[in-house]
């Protein structure tokens, strides 16, 4: 996982602070969105054998919730669910999942080292295969050019051989992509696959991907490297 750094959100909050609630209001967000499983039940764990998590984070974290019809909602707990694509948040004691075709953005605030950071995942980009437009990317860069990082978690399996215990677990699936002029472009982690995406400044990538020690391999440094290309 890769963390965002928490300054570049606050620029985007204080502009939306005359627009937004400043404590999450649950009769206001229930009236605004619907709720689901499948029967827009409460959330139910169907994977209890399964080892690991379908969560970005398993645990519980404060965020702030911002739908397709631009209303956000603060303070609210939630956590990521990359298995079904769907944003869950606490009713009570209830879990809830809400709908993906709503939810534009979800930012998930977490603390590492120390540390305050942001998880950005956005929502409402092209389809590319299997990802639709409801799919979740998390945002390494943010800018004309965004470097987006899409996880996905299914379960696999492996025994049972022989009539052997099968062990199941979620099992993460992670691809890189640049989005601009409303394209997606997938790439990969390496020198060659990111010169040949941001070609038109390559000379200047170079010299500053030397001059920082940055490597083509990290997403953290891939991601302050498209930040550097969008100054240019």
């Amino acid at each position: 996982m890769q963390p965002k750094p928490i300054t570049v959100l606050c620029t985007f909050f204080i502009a939306l602070a005359a627009h937004t609630q400043s404590a999450f209001n649950h009769d206001d967000f229930q009236k605004t969105v619907r709720v689901t499983d499948v029967e827009g039940r409460p959330f139910v764990n169907p994977a209890a054998d399964v080892a690991g998590t379908q969560f970005f984070i398993e645990e519980w974290k404060n965020g702030s919730i911002k739908l397709f019809n631009n209303a956000v909602y603060n303070h609210i707990p939630v956590r990521m669910n990359l298995q079904t694509q769907q944003v869950h948040y606490m009713e009570g004691t209830n879990e809830l999942a809400v709908m993906p075709s709503l939810v534009r953005e979800l930012f998930i605030y977490d603390t590492v080292n120390g540390q305050p950071i942001v998880y950005d995942f956005q929502s409402g980009f092209p389809a590319f295969e299997k990802l639709t437009e409801h799919s979740f990317y998390l945002v390494l860069s943010n800018g004309k050019t965004k470097l987006l990082k899409s996880i996905q978690k299914d379960i696999s399996e492996e025994g049972g051989v022989l009539g052997g215990e099968v062990k199941k677990e979620f099992t993460a699936y992670e691809r890189y992509f640049l989005f601009a002029d409303n394209k997606l472009q997938q790439v990969k982690l390496n020198k060659s696959s990111i010169l040949q995406a941001l070609n038109s400044q390559q000379a200047k990538i170079e010299d500053y991907v030397k001059a920082n020690s940055l490597s083509y391999k990290s997403a953290t440094d891939v991601g302050k490297i498209v930040d550097y290309y969008n100054g240019l």
